[in-house]
């Protein structure tokens, strides 16, 4: 018998929303079968983007840190998750949202703000 996962984290790109060449990168959230979108800042050209893995492609500086981004995403999302879970709270797909958001700041710490001041930091030394 097949266990089904009760959440699910992937990153996909929004093609129609092409600017220059970047292309937006989201990530998506199945929530028992509800599908949540969360914008990740991050954006991409398509052609270093693979859609199987949902990940970037290519072995420069960019395209790790892209990566990191988005693993640190994922690794947050099934924290607040697990968290939620582990205190008894109903999780519902918008209550995920904001606790991921940080737009529940009392329920649990927003560790995105750091995240995004170290990917700003690293990408302005890049440049």
């Amino acid at each position: 018998m097949q266990k089904l996962d009760p959440m699910n984290v992937k990153f996909i790109i929004r093609k129609n929303r092409e600017i220059g060449g970047f292309v937006p990168i989201q990530m998506q959230v199945t929530l028992e079968g509800v599908r949540l979108f969360i914008t990740t800042g991050q954006k991409i050209e398509l052609e270093y983007w693979d859609v199987r893995s949902g990940r970037a492609i290519g072995k420069s500086q960019k395209i790790k840190v892209i990566n990191e981004y988005l693993d640190k995403m994922r690794v947050d999302a099934y924290r607040v998750f697990n968290e939620m879970k582990s205190l008894g709270e109903e999780i519902t797909p918008e209550d995920l949202r904001r606790n991921l958001t940080g737009r529940n700041e009392a329920k649990t710490k927003n560790s995105w703000k750091f995240a995004i001041s170290s990917i700003q930091m690293l990408k302005s030394s890049l440049v």
